[in-house]
């Protein structure tokens, strides 16, 4: 059984749009974006994105639920991404849907655990070290 994360990002069209632009370019950003968490062994998209109801989802599986919801904290805060992105911790088992849900915030922090910026606090990424600390002097 393998956990899956669901993204989930309201289908809301980016501001300041031209007549002719795409409405919603932050959705090839988040495919572009997820696309390289695959590419650096981080997490594994499961399946296309898609249109489910008034949101547009990504499916990401093949890590930790820790990893892959860490992974989801980083798409809610990409440039472009509007608020309110939530994810649905699932398996591969389980009925489309269906899952815990967990809210992501839309706040810049630790690229792992998302606390707050400090300068007592050294950034943690996805792959290594997996935890954030108290920086090391240099």
């Amino acid at each position: 059984m393998a956990n899956i994360v669901e993204i989930h990002i309201p289908l809301v069209p980016a501001p300041d749009l031209e007549l002719d632009d795409y409405a919603y370019p932050w959705i090839d950003q988040v495919e572009d974006f997820l696309s390289d968490l695959e590419d650096e062994g981080a997490i594994e998209v499961y399946d296309d994105g898609e249109q489910l109801g008034d949101a547009y989802t990504f499916f990401i599986t093949e890590a930790s639920k820790a990893s892959l919801l860490a992974a989801a904290s980083r798409v809610a805060t990409l440039d472009g991404v509007p608020a309110g992105v939530f994810a649905i911790v699932t398996d591969d088992k389980a009925p489309e849907e269906t899952g815990r849900r967990v809210e992501r915030r839309s706040v810049r922090g630790c690229r792992s655990c998302w606390k707050p910026p400090s300068s007592s606090w050294t950034a943690c990424t996805l792959t290594s070290p997996r935890r954030c600390g108290p920086s090391s002097p240099g």
